[in-house]
């Protein structure tokens, strides 16, 4: 396979490996001494002459579209062929003839659509004695590139909170093509209008940039916002790429609207209605239940903003159902680009069915029995004490 190396869009060379310098002047230096040892081969057929030789595009150079191709014949050459052939191929396909040497040796070649690595050869023809021979060149091994470069722009997260609070405040931007490149990026707001440029003129594969929130001196307000990136490769070709970024510097607006059931009775699992407003459009969630001797957290995972529902199981460490007792809940969001908000909490109960137990005997208690209650947050609990208390003509202690 044929190597390339950089070469501007016009086929001059900015650089040529000394490898490729050394395989051309061997072959020049070949062709001069066979034309010494021997000066018959050089107007015998399909011989390298050092008389011929293609003179534009160079070896190496990369070249696109429609590229005019020059080269010497000896003085008593009638006409010179151009040929070029693909890579690894050995078909040979006509590009040009010219049979007038007034302006030199030279014809256009239409590389058309190809792209990849070809090779250039010019043969000249020459009437000798009355029988023609054909001298032909060293061949030229140049790449042919009309197909802009791939693109592919990333962004370390889709939104970012520059506040300058040490949290996500900075943006990451990476470019990657599939050919050395020159970049230049601008960023736009939603009218399109430009804010900010980075340009990256050294050519490679990779570059990357960095944004902090900041454009004409201050710093930008929340919205959305797009990179647009341009890619220029080695012959002018470009391909184009863009990317949306979020601004967001303020917290979710979380609002937690209903809980069921509302007393909870059997079982574990729950359901919650909220409502999620944020410039982001995806936050983790979180329900955070208080009570006496019981904090608990559980994840309810990313949801996008608007309304939605968490159903889920609501149980201790170990698998335990929640225990009787008067509970507060809330939700807490936290968005992609790192700002955290809370919902107001909301009172929530958890009333389970007791297992009675009977005592018919107390020993060493005499003829007296104090009986005291736990107050309870069920009326219907309360009405049910009393009344038992009333038919057995007996008192009772609340606290």
């Amino acid at each position: 396979m044929w190597r390339t190396s950089a070469f501007r869009a016009s086929g001059s060379p900015i650089g040529t490996r000394p490898a490729r310098l050394r395989r051309l002047m061997a072959s020049t230096a070949a062709a001069l001494l066979l034309a010494a040892l021997d000066p018959a081969a050089a107007v015998s057929g399909a011989v390298q002459d050092d008389g011929v030789s293609i003179t534009s595009p160079v070896f190496g150079a990369i070249v696109t579209t429609t590229v005019e191709v020059t080269a010497t014949a000896p003085q008593a050459s009638t006409s010179v062929s151009f040929e070029w052939s693909r890579a690894g191929s050995d078909q040979w396909e006509e590009i040009g003839v010219d049979s007038s040497s007034e302006n030199g040796w030279q014809t256009e070649w239409d590389t058309g659509d190809y792209s990849g690595e070809a090779g250039l050869r010019a043969i000249a023809t020459m009437n000798e004695d009355g029988s023609p021979t054909s001298v032909v060149s060293p061949v030229v091994e140049v790449t042919v590139d009309n197909q802009p470069p791939g693109i592919t722009v990333r962004t370390s997260r889709l939104a970012f909170s520059p506040n300058r609070d040490g949290r996500m405040d900075r943006l990451s931007v990476a470019v990657s093509t599939t050919e050395p490149t020159s970049v230049h990026a601008t960023l736009k707001n939603r009218r399109g209008v430009s804010l900010r440029t980075w340009r990256r003129s050294t050519e490679a594969r990779h570059h990357s940039f960095e944004w902090r929130g900041r454009a004409r001196g201050r710093r930008l307000g929340d919205g959305r916002y797009r990179i647009k990136v341009t890619a220029t490769d080695q012959v002018g070709l470009r391909a184009n790429a863009s990317r949306k970024v979020i601004v967001d510097t303020k917290p979710p607006r979380l609002k937690l609207r209903r809980i069921s059931p509302k007393v909870l009775r059997k079982g574990a699992r729950v359901t919650v209605v909220y409502a999620l407003r944020d410039r982001s459009r995806r936050s983790r969630l979180r329900l955070q239940l208080r009570g006496d001797n019981v904090k608990r957290t559980f994840d309810a995972g990313r949801r996008f903003r608007g309304r939605g529902k968490i159903r889920r199981r609501l149980v201790l460490r170990g698998g335990r159902v929640l225990p009787t007792r008067a509970y507060r809940i809330r939700m807490v969001a936290k968005d992609d680009a790192g700002n955290t908000g809370r919902s107001r909490t909301r009172p929530w109960r958890v009333l389970r069915a007791a297992r009675a137990r009977v005592y018919t005997r107390l020993q060493r208690t005499g003829r007296k029995v104090a009986l005291t209650f736990d107050d309870c947050y069920d009326t219907g609990a309360w009405r049910a004490i009393l009344k038992s208390l009333r038919r057995q003509r007996a008192r009772g202690t609340f606290f």
